[in-house]
């Protein structure tokens, strides 16, 4: 899942540490949502731009 972080942030996620840096990244949905949850990053929803072949 694609998230915006405003500051970098450390977590624990069944016995894994987990840091995640400030800014626009792609990181695994389970730890995502955990910082979604807890207010520290905001989901970035994804443009998907398609390509019409003639």
């Amino acid at each position: 899942m694609k998230v915006y972080m405003e500051s970098p942030s450390e977590c624990w996620i069944n016995g894994k540490e987990y840091k995640v840096q400030a800014g626009i990244q792609e990181i695994p949905d389970e730890v995502a949502e955990v910082l979604i949850n807890a207010g520290l990053a905001r989901q970035v929803e994804e443009d998907k731009k398609t390509d019409k072949k003639k």
